[in-house]
């Protein structure tokens, strides 16, 4: 952190590989304001969303259904990017 960038970069970030599937974030309010929280100290958080052919958006999961900015929702493809 103290060379600012020149000596590369100081990244910090959490796994969430778990979670709940069809969790609402607003029955959450507190586990998704720790993603808020932890990103204002600069820590990124990743979290594994459903595997399924679903919209969270719809039926919800969570933590990624958590509409942090700190928040990077992935999920499980192939090599060629392909929902598995």
């Amino acid at each position: 952190n103290a060379s600012g960038g020149s000596e590369g970069a100081f990244v910090v970030a959490t796994n969430a590989s778990w979670g709940i599937d069809n969790g609402q974030p607003e029955d959450a309010p507190l586990w998704c304001a720790v993603y808020d929280t932890l990103g204002v100290y600069g820590v990124l958080n990743c979290g594994a969303t459903a595997n399924n052919n679903v919209n969270i958006d719809i039926v919800g999961d969570l933590p990624t259904g958590c509409g942090s900015d700190y928040m990077i929702s992935v999920t499980a493809s192939d090599v060629n990017d392909v929902r598995g």
